[in-house]
């Protein structure tokens, strides 16, 4: 093995390590009109759904998008979190962050000196 990584594959040549948390998103509100531009946007990358666009593109926008999105806001409405007014997706992921965080300036993480929290931003 190299000097370059340790065991755990992790470089010990002094360099900084960063720490990224990334999920997929949520909406903005437990609203419908939110839902539904989150819904609308989420399952139109073709990385979610891999249906053939010319299928999945009319399904999506003539039946699911004026079904779904008040059945999910109700949904959302019930785990949303009020406090900080945002979906719990990224209330977990945001606390993951800051406790990442105090732990990299503690020194619990070796060189780390930060972390950081990316969610995909479904806005038009």
């Amino acid at each position: 093995m190299s000097s370059a990584a340790s065991s755990d594959g992790i470089s010990s040549q002094g360099g900084k390590i960063g720490v990224l948390l990334v999920n997929l998103g949520t909406p903005d509100a437990a609203d419908v009109p939110s839902v539904r531009r989150f819904l609308a946007q989420f399952l139109s990358d073709p990385r979610v759904v891999e249906i053939p666009r010319f299928l999945w593109l009319p399904l999506l926008h003539g039946v699911i998008l004026n079904t779904r999105p008040a059945k999910s806001a109700k949904a959302y409405a019930r785990i949303w979190n009020n406090e900080t007014g945002e979906g719990p997706l990224r209330t977990i992921t945001r606390m993951q962050a800051e406790k990442l965080g105090v732990l990299a300036q503690g020194g619990a993480l070796g060189s780390a000196p930060m972390s950081r929290m990316i969610a995909r931003t479904w806005r038009r």
